[in-house]
């Protein structure tokens, strides 16, 4: 049976990781990023030996209403895990953990179906003012 203590010590990684990645795409990473990429959540498995870490992206220079087309968030993806040793080399030397976790990225699509449905309501919004009228 897991203890309560385990439970916390892995959500206190997952918030470590993300904070250590975060830093390390401003500051270190070797490749140059046309997007703002904004690390959403880490997921870390509960032998801390697995970390996925979900990302969202923006275009530079955006209003924040802009979205990054579909296949330049994938390339991020795919770059992001081209480079996941570097990230995991990078996480080994800032966190003193017994195994450093096994890193992977995905595009977090929750941003998207937010705004889909943020548009979609604003849209019946709009309907139900001119039907008022």
């Amino acid at each position: 049976m897991k203890k309560t203590g385990d439970k916390r010590r892995v959500q206190m990684v997952e918030k470590e990781i993300q904070a250590v990645l975060g830093m390390y795409l401003i500051n270190g990473f070797s490749e140059p990023l046309d997007l703002f990429i904004t690390l959403s959540r880490t997921v870390v498995s509960a032998d801390l030996k697995f970390a996925k870490v979900y990302f969202t992206v923006l275009p530079k220079g955006g209003t924040g209403a802009d979205h990054v087309d579909e296949s330049a968030a994938e390339e991020t993806e795919e770059l992001l895990n081209e480079h996941a040793h570097e990230f995991q080399h990078h996480i080994a030397k800032e966190l003193k953990l017994r195994f450093t976790p096994k890193v992977s990225f995905f595009h977090d699509r929750s941003v998207e179906k937010v705004m889909k449905v943020d548009k979609l309501l604003n849209e019946l919004s709009r309907q139900n003012k001119s039907d008022d009228e």
